[in-house]
């Protein structure tokens, strides 16, 4: 039963990753035409959103398999008898 419930917690976190990923994919920060794409501060700008998008989805698709571990690893330890 444990690892037909580590299985389930494994592909949930998997499919969690993926809405992530599409997510993040989708919704991915762009330069409106109107705007100086060669300009310093722009560019600037521009970079700093990019890192905090992906430092952003990157936390949010990675925290349920770190929280899965972590209770696997505080309730999953096997009792001797």
């Amino acid at each position: 039963m444990g690892r037909l419930l580590i299985a389930i917690a494994i592909l949930l976190c998997l499919a969690w990753a993926g809405a992530v990923a599409y997510e993040a994919w989708v919704s991915w920060p762009h330069l409106s035409l109107d705007l100086s794409h060669g300009d310093a501060g722009t560019q600037a700008a521009y970079d700093q959103a990019v890192i905090m998008h992906v430092v952003r989805y990157a936390v949010v698709g990675i925290a349920p398999f770190l929280i899965v571990t972590a209770l696997s690893l505080m309730f999953g330890r096997s009792r001797k008898s």
